[in-house]
């Protein structure tokens, strides 16, 4: 049974018209909060908390031998919390999700997978769920460094390069995002090595309260704080993985 505050909770289901099941429901996704138009970025940290949900989530789910191989924005919905103006993150869709820690030929959105579930598409052969699962948290955590909802690729075909192209953003945690979409999976971190590095990214920005990290504010900043200002004045520490 997956129970985490980050993940869509099961209500129920029913068996006739057909077999169905009722979960949680919220209008907004994360791909509705990453228009593809120039917009005023909030503020960085809202990027780490909105990634440390999510992979907070993934950890809760490997830890039950759950793998979701589908995330994307659209699959990450948005939950306001009793804290008015306060929101957390609520993953969803588990159409594709796996219990078997080998997969194979799993056809998702193709810009949102992994290398070896590509090329599984024509070997065939079989390939890691949580390192699939990495991959697709460093493409979430591009989308939300780029505020886009789609990844951009250096070349044509996904095929020939996956890794996406260097972040838009003055933010100093470029090396996480080309950690989790190394083309080897063997290379890139688990899941619960994500959460230890994105938990001190945000403990060096002096964010210490546990309740804090359950929620964070999409308020964007005024016309006058550019992002230039914003950039300059966030330096997170970077130790855990070389850039």
């Amino acid at each position: 049974v997956l129970d985490s505050p980050f993940i869509v909770h099961l209500l129920g289901f029913t068996r006739t018209p057909l077999l169905s099941i009722i979960t949680e429901h919220f209008d907004t996704s994360l791909h509705d909060l990453l228009p593809p138009e120039e917009t005023p970025e909030w503020p960085p940290i809202t990027d780490l908390l909105i990634a440390f949900q999510i992979t907070k989530a993934v950890c809760h789910m490997h830890s039950r031998g759950v793998f979701h191989l589908n995330l994307k924005p659209s699959n990450i919905l948005i939950q306001q919390t009793d804290n008015q103006g306060m929101f957390r993150v609520k993953v969803s869709d588990f159409g594709l999700s796996s219990l078997s820690s080998e997969v194979r030929r799993i056809e998702s959105t193709p810009k949102f997978m992994s290398p070896e579930a590509i090329e599984s598409m024509r070997s065939n052969e079989s390939f890691s769920a949580s390192k699939c699962d990495v991959y697709g948290l460093g493409l979430l955590f591009f989308c939300l460094s780029k505020m886009n909802a789609t990844p951009g690729w250096k070349n044509p075909s996904p095929l020939d390069n996956l890794l996406p192209s260097k972040s838009k953003k003055g933010m100093r945690w470029n090396g996480l995002i080309t950690s989790c979409c190394d083309p080897d999976p063997e290379k890139r971190p688990s899941a619960k090595e994500v959460e230890r590095i994105l938990a001190k990214m945000i403990r060096g920005l002096g964010l210490l309260d546990e309740k804090r990290l359950q929620e964070f504010s999409l308020n964007r900043p005024s016309p006058s704080q550019s992002s230039t200002q914003l950039s300059t004045s966030f330096r997170l520490p970077w130790t855990e993985i070389d850039p």
